[in-house]
């Protein structure tokens, strides 16, 4: 079984899966621009295919570094809110010449929701002043809807199911989708949504700081749902 989930009030649920298709979409990735010939390449990607309109969201900074000098670059996560309910989170990335490090960081955090993005800045060598990516947030989906983040996996056997049953029992539901392996270990980063759900296989295959992070969320309030074909599989 999976040990200490239910001390942690997790959902842990046998759900019996369908195979059906679901619709592929693909996760945002965002360039920076950069100084042509600098041999700078950065890039901003959010681990969900949408993130979700408030709280927090993980991410994945990358900077491939193609010069011949060591560089630091400054990444500072903020959101295009007016209301100042914000808590803006940056990272300092260091890179070897010839090098590419990728690093997870988590975007700012926002009580507000509907009609929204983030902007990450980047400062360093090669990056033209300060610019930005921008991530734009999912709709809040109306009042009381509620967030389930489901991996690839497990919704590409489940995800008409999944939709048949929400409008079934009139629940106001939105799902976004992540590929499993990219999912960061802060718990900060799942702050935006309700649900997170798995196969048993992906979660089995996570890393140990990547699920000690879900334990984390699913403390502060987070359902986790581990999906399997039958009792075995959750072994």
């Amino acid at each position: 079984m999976l040990p200490g989930l239910h001390r942690l009030h997790a959902a842990v649920v046998l759900v019996c899966l369908f195979l059906a298709a679901a619709p592929a979409q693909a996760k945002e990735l965002n360039t920076i621009q950069t100084e042509p010939g600098s041999g700078i390449e950065i890039e901003v990607s959010c681990d969900f295919d949408r993130p979700p309109p408030s709280g927090a969201v993980p991410l994945h900074v990358t900077v491939h570094n193609n010069s011949n000098r060591e560089g630091t670059w400054r990444f500072v996560a903020d959101d295009d809110a007016y209301s100042g309910y914000k808590l803006p989170c940056s990272l300092n990335v260091t890179v070897g010449a010839g090098q590419t490090r990728t690093a997870p960081m988590v975007s700012a955090f926002s009580l507000y929701g509907s009609y929204r993005g983030d902007n990450v800045y980047v400062t360093g060598p090669g990056v033209r002043m300060r610019t930005a990516a921008y991530l734009g947030r999912a709709g809040n989906g109306g009042e009381n809807c509620q967030f389930l983040a489901m991996s690839r996996e497990l919704s590409a056997r489940s995800w008409e199911s999944l939709q048949k049953n929400v409008q079934a029992r009139k629940c106001n539901l939105n799902a976004i989708q992540f590929d499993a392996p990219d999912l960061a270990a802060d718990w900060r980063g799942y702050s935006g949504i309700e649900w997170l759900a798995f196969s048993a296989s992906e979660w089995k295959q996570l890393a140990p700081d990547v699920r000690s992070g879900i334990r984390q969320w699913v403390a502060q309030g987070g359902h986790l749902v581990v999906a399997a074909r039958d009792a075995t599989e959750l072994d």
